[in-house]
């Protein structure tokens, strides 16, 4: 693959391989499913999304990004690792970066749908940042601060 995009400051991950698939004119879900991860059984999730080694592995090595900065600057692991406990934390950060079916999601998610009143307001703030529309990190703060 190339070109495969920078994500944004503060753009998610879910996101950053969204707007690969718009920049390279893939109209198929299951086609993009293919050419970012070489399978198209995957489950694109925007909070926890696995498979981060794979993604990393996309960038040049002259770019230095690795599947940590992805897990940690490009989802929203960062809300979650406070309140799971080490060993659940290291444990999700391995299976996050595997190139492996992931069972992240059996039993806990990030709960999208009951704030959905602030989220427009917040991606339309990133995407006059960024001139695209993209999911982000701010969306990610907004939503922790409004539980806390």
């Amino acid at each position: 693959m190339l070109g495969f995009p920078l994500p944004y400051c503060d753009e998610l991950l879910y996101s950053t391989i969204a707007r690969y698939g718009i920049h390279s004119g893939i109209v198929s879900p299951k086609e993009l499913l293919q050419e970012v991860f070489g399978d198209t059984k995957i489950i694109a999730t925007p909070d926890l999304p696995g498979h981060l080694t794979r993604i990393a592995d996309l960038y040049p090595e002259v770019v230095g990004i690795t599947p940590g900065d992805l897990l940690y600057e490009h989802t929203l692991f960062p809300l979650y690792a406070p309140f799971i406990g080490e060993e659940r934390r290291r444990c999700l950060t391995r299976e996050l970066m595997a190139n492996r079916k992931s069972t992240v999601h059996h039993g806990w998610s990030c709960g999208f749908s009951d704030q959905t009143t602030c989220i427009s307001q917040i991606l339309l703030r990133l995407h006059k940042r960024t001139d695209q529309p993209v999911w982000g990190m701010l969306l990610a703060e907004r939503l922790a601060g409004s539980r806390g």
